[in-house]
């Protein structure tokens, strides 16, 4: 089991820096809404793991808000070098600070959030970090999903208002949930309010099911690296909403997030009748377990997590 150890925090802008209490889900409810991306640690504070591809991911999600509301967002810089630029003294700053508070088994959980900066005369991009303490669990403690409530809107972009929009949800969860999965229709379940959502399926034989993103669901970094690891082992992986009708054929099912990679699924529970969340009460709760062996979800963790360190940055890049 993993240690538990006192939470601590960093927020750093403009390379000023100052210890904050609170957690990044409340940094982002607080801050000025704008994209953001999350990652982690590798291997005692030595990788910033993936951080090409959440780089990537961050600079897709501003280019969206810019689309979508042009009054209120700019476009992202036009190169990788100029995002890079762009996060660096908030990021690099904020590693100085976080790293000698880092604990022996601890990681480091950075969230960037790029918001427009409310000092300057024109729309221009303003990067924050957050930078707190993480402790991976290994194995994961499995996840209690509850089925309720619909797709997000602009799900392609990693938008911080999302935080703030899921709290009614989060407080409809029935007792032992850990987690949310949305449905639009009470049958295709699309993704987790802070995670992607998989089953692993006989259909008739094993196969890896996941929404398309064309379905309404987050580009989760994770959720394309499962798709790419899947196809490396030649597991086979289909890009369909998981059916609740066709709940008899899951084997397995499991949720990928930045901060825990892939997590089993213990249980899914849905309401019968479908309904919206504020009318739960007269509903009652279907549940489907799964076995605590979940061969093919531990299998896709495992090299989830070496590909993670594989791509990551080492730290030191951003202390030079």
């Amino acid at each position: 089991m993993a240690e538990s150890f006192a939470p601590w925090a960093v927020l750093s802008n403009h390379g000023c820096v100052h210890l904050d209490s609170a957690p990044a889900s409340v940094f982002l409810k607080t801050s000025p809404h704008g994209a953001y991306t999350t990652t982690r640690t590798g291997n005692e504070g030595e990788y910033l793991l993936l951080w090409t591809r959440h780089l990537r991911r961050l600079s897709q999600s501003m280019e969206v808000l810019a689309s979508a509301m042009p009054d209120r967002f700019p476009h992202p810089p036009s190169t990788f070098s100029g995002l890079q630029n762009l996060v660096k003294p908030s990021l690099q700053a904020g590693l100085q600070r976080a790293l000698p508070l880092r604990r022996s088994g601890e990681e480091l959980n950075v969230t960037i959030l790029a918001s427009t900066d409310g000092h300057s005369d024109r729309l221009t991009w303003d990067v924050s970090v957050h930078l707190s303490n993480y402790v991976p669990r290994s194995p994961p403690i499995p996840a209690h999903i509850a089925v309720l409530g619909s797709g997000r809107d602009l799900p392609l972009a990693k938008y911080s208002l999302w935080a703030s929009a899921r709290e009614p949800l989060e407080k409809a969860k029935p007792p032992g949930a850990t987690e949310i999965v949305l449905s639009n229709d009470g049958d295709g379940l699309l993704e987790g309010s802070v995670t992607n959502f998989f089953v692993v399926a006989m259909n008739p034989d094993v196969e890896v099911q996941t929404a398309a993103l064309g379905d309404g669901v987050l580009p989760g970094v994770i959720r394309q690296l499962v798709i790419e690891v899947c196809e490396e082992y030649e597991i086979p992986v289909r890009e369909v909403m998981p059916s609740w009708q066709a709940r008899g054929t899951w084997i397995e099912s499991f949720v990928t997030s930045s901060l825990r990679m892939v997590q089993p699924v213990e249980s899914i529970r849905m309401c019968q009748p479908w309904v919206p969340p504020q009318l739960l009460e007269d509903s009652e709760w279907v549940e489907v377990r799964f076995d605590r062996i979940a061969s093919v979800t531990e299998r896709i963790r495992s090299r989830v997590l070496q590909r993670a360190l594989d791509e990551g940055l080492p730290v030191r890049e951003y202390l030079r």
